[in-house]
């Protein structure tokens, strides 16, 4: 009697308070055994009781778990997408006030080559939140364009500008596009432990469906290779 007792009670408890639900539901369990081994009365009913209420308490746990892991990546997520959009609002910025020089040529040498940002064509600006943080993801990724990636970055978001994930160090690069004096413009943004957007997308998509949570990977160096290809330009803060 006393096991199918405490198993009724897991079971109300279980549904009220699921942690607790839990721990009755394991005495249950056990005065259930114990009371199955004597052959008391109700035992056996007793002891299925609590172990319902058992598996039902976990589900309950196990649920609810995810519900809050899904609400934190979600909100991690929307700040994730408002540091992107805030590292092309600082492009749009300089671009208005003609802080930007770009070139044919992505070399730091190439001084004689840079020109302003108004001929049709795609432009890139790299971004890189500490030093050597794409290096250390592209070995062959040049030296001084990630030391120059790093340096505009935080003067782009001097007070932040990383990710919201424990606060990583982020790389990537802002991109728009020229056509007929209309400027569009993408990002694709991933800090050091794979969260972000791998495949850039428009301003307007930065939302939170287009933020990935694991293995994200930015291949800044493929778009480092492209900028000898007609009409693309290697793009930083004068």
């Amino acid at each position: 009697m006393v096991s199918l007792i405490i198993g009724i009670i897991a079971l109300v408890l279980t549904l009220l308070f699921p942690i607790i639900g839990i721990i009755v539901s394991l005495i249950g369990i056990i005065v259930g055994i114990i009371g199955s081994i004597k052959k008391e009365k109700n035992s056996i009913i007793g002891l299925i009781l609590s172990i319902v209420a058992l598996l039902f308490g976990m589900f309950i746990m196990i649920t609810s778990v995810k519900s809050t892991v899904s609400v934190i990546d979600n909100s991690r997520k929307d700040l994730f997408g408002d540091v992107a959009k805030s590292y092309i609002n600082e492009v749009k910025n300089s671009l208005s006030t003609d802080e930007i020089i770009c070139s044919p040529n992505a070399s730091e040498d190439a001084s004689n080559q840079f020109v302003k940002a108004t001929s049709n064509g795609d432009y890139y600006i790299f971004i890189s939140s500490s030093n050597d943080t794409i290096t250390s993801k592209f070995s062959s990724f040049d030296s001084s364009i990630s030391s120059k990636a790093t340096e505009q970055t935080a003067k782009l978001l001097e007070f932040g500008g990383k990710s919201p994930w424990e606060n990583k160090d982020v790389y990537g690069y802002v991109h728009f596009n020229i056509e007929n004096n209309q400027k569009t413009y993408y990002i694709a943004l991933a800090d050091v432990d794979g969260h972000g957007i791998q495949n850039e997308v428009k301003y307007e998509n930065i939302i939170r469906n287009n933020i990935e949570v694991k293995n994200v990977k930015v291949d800044v160096n493929k778009i480092l290779n492209s900028i000898s290809e007609d009409s693309k330009y290697y793009c930083h803060l004068k």
